[in-house]
Protein backbone atom coordinates (compact mmCIF):
# COMPACT_ATOMS: atom_id res chain seq x y z
CA UNK A 1 0.00 0.00 0.00
CA UNK A 2 1.27 3.47 -0.89
CA UNK A 3 1.58 6.50 1.42
CA UNK A 4 -1.71 7.98 2.68
CA UNK A 5 -3.45 10.73 0.72
CA UNK A 6 -1.98 14.18 1.56
CA UNK A 7 -3.68 15.90 4.50
CA UNK A 8 -4.79 19.04 2.67
CA UNK A 9 -8.07 20.60 3.89
CA UNK A 10 -11.15 19.33 2.03
CA UNK A 11 -13.58 22.03 0.92
CA UNK A 12 -17.31 22.33 0.28
CA UNK A 13 -18.02 20.35 -2.86
CA UNK A 14 -16.20 17.27 -1.63
CA UNK A 15 -18.69 14.43 -1.90
CA UNK A 16 -19.08 10.69 -1.55
CA UNK A 17 -21.27 8.72 -3.93
CA UNK A 18 -21.69 4.99 -4.28
CA UNK A 19 -22.20 2.63 -7.16
CA UNK A 20 -22.90 -1.05 -7.68
CA UNK A 21 -21.89 -0.79 -11.34
CA UNK A 22 -25.26 -2.15 -12.37
CA UNK A 23 -26.33 -2.32 -16.00
CA UNK A 24 -29.71 -3.14 -17.48
CA UNK A 25 -30.35 -4.60 -20.90
CA UNK A 26 -32.63 -7.17 -22.55
CA UNK A 27 -32.11 -10.91 -22.77
CA UNK A 28 -32.59 -12.71 -26.09
CA UNK A 29 -36.13 -13.51 -24.98
CA UNK A 30 -36.83 -9.78 -24.57
CA UNK A 31 -37.08 -9.90 -20.77
CA UNK A 32 -35.25 -7.17 -18.85
CA UNK A 33 -31.91 -8.31 -17.45
CA UNK A 34 -30.14 -6.58 -14.57
CA UNK A 35 -26.43 -7.22 -14.00
CA UNK A 36 -24.53 -6.13 -10.91
CA UNK A 37 -20.75 -6.22 -11.22
CA UNK A 38 -19.89 -5.84 -7.51
CA UNK A 39 -21.20 -7.64 -4.44
CA UNK A 40 -21.26 -4.43 -2.39
CA UNK A 41 -21.52 -0.73 -3.14
CA UNK A 42 -18.25 1.02 -3.98
CA UNK A 43 -17.69 4.55 -2.76
CA UNK A 44 -16.53 7.19 -5.22
CA UNK A 45 -15.04 10.34 -3.72
CA UNK A 46 -14.81 13.67 -5.51
CA UNK A 47 -12.35 15.55 -3.29
CA UNK A 48 -12.06 19.32 -3.66
CA UNK A 49 -9.19 21.34 -2.18
CA UNK A 50 -8.59 25.09 -2.20
CA UNK A 51 -4.88 25.23 -1.50
CA UNK A 52 -1.48 26.80 -2.03
CA UNK A 53 0.78 25.90 -4.93
CA UNK A 54 2.95 23.77 -2.60
CA UNK A 55 -0.11 21.79 -1.39
CA UNK A 56 -1.28 21.34 -4.99
CA UNK A 57 2.18 20.04 -5.89
CA UNK A 58 2.07 17.55 -2.98
CA UNK A 59 -1.24 16.12 -4.29
CA UNK A 60 0.14 15.81 -7.83
CA UNK A 61 3.36 14.23 -6.50
CA UNK A 62 1.25 11.74 -4.52
CA UNK A 63 -0.64 10.86 -7.71
CA UNK A 64 2.62 10.32 -9.62
CA UNK A 65 3.97 8.08 -6.85
CA UNK A 66 0.73 6.19 -6.12
CA UNK A 67 -1.27 5.81 -9.32
CA UNK A 68 -2.27 2.22 -9.81
CA UNK A 69 -1.76 1.47 -6.09
CA UNK A 70 -4.16 1.56 -3.19
CA UNK A 71 -3.71 3.98 -0.30
CA UNK A 72 -5.62 5.23 2.73
CA UNK A 73 -7.82 8.32 2.58
CA UNK A 74 -9.65 10.02 5.47
CA UNK A 75 -12.99 11.50 4.45
CA UNK A 76 -13.45 14.47 6.78
CA UNK A 77 -17.28 14.49 6.57
CA UNK A 78 -17.57 11.17 8.44
CA UNK A 79 -14.04 10.76 9.84
CA UNK A 80 -13.75 7.27 8.32
CA UNK A 81 -10.57 5.96 6.72
CA UNK A 82 -11.09 4.29 3.32
CA UNK A 83 -8.75 2.27 1.12
CA UNK A 84 -8.90 3.91 -2.31
CA UNK A 85 -7.04 4.39 -5.56
CA UNK A 86 -7.03 7.19 -8.11
CA UNK A 87 -9.74 6.91 -10.77
CA UNK A 88 -8.21 9.75 -12.81
CA UNK A 89 -5.47 12.36 -12.83
CA UNK A 90 -6.30 15.17 -10.34
CA UNK A 91 -7.26 18.40 -12.06
CA UNK A 92 -5.99 21.79 -10.93
CA UNK A 93 -6.73 25.39 -11.79
CA UNK A 94 -5.52 28.69 -10.42
CA UNK A 95 -8.10 31.02 -8.84
CA UNK A 96 -6.08 33.95 -7.41
CA UNK A 97 -2.93 34.88 -9.27
CA UNK A 98 -0.43 32.17 -8.46
CA UNK A 99 -1.41 32.08 -4.77
CA UNK A 100 -4.54 29.90 -4.57
CA UNK A 101 -5.38 26.73 -6.47
CA UNK A 102 -8.42 24.45 -6.70
CA UNK A 103 -7.52 20.79 -7.01
CA UNK A 104 -10.08 18.01 -7.60
CA UNK A 105 -9.25 14.34 -7.14
CA UNK A 106 -11.49 11.42 -8.08
CA UNK A 107 -10.91 8.42 -5.79
CA UNK A 108 -12.47 4.94 -5.97
CA UNK A 109 -12.82 2.69 -2.93
CA UNK A 110 -11.15 -0.70 -3.38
Amino acid sequence: MADPYPSVAQRIGTQKDSTYSTTMDRAESGKPRLRTFHSQAWAIFRVVHECSKAEMQSILNHYNASRGQSFSFTYTADGEVYTVRYAALPTSRVIEGDFMWVVESLLLQV
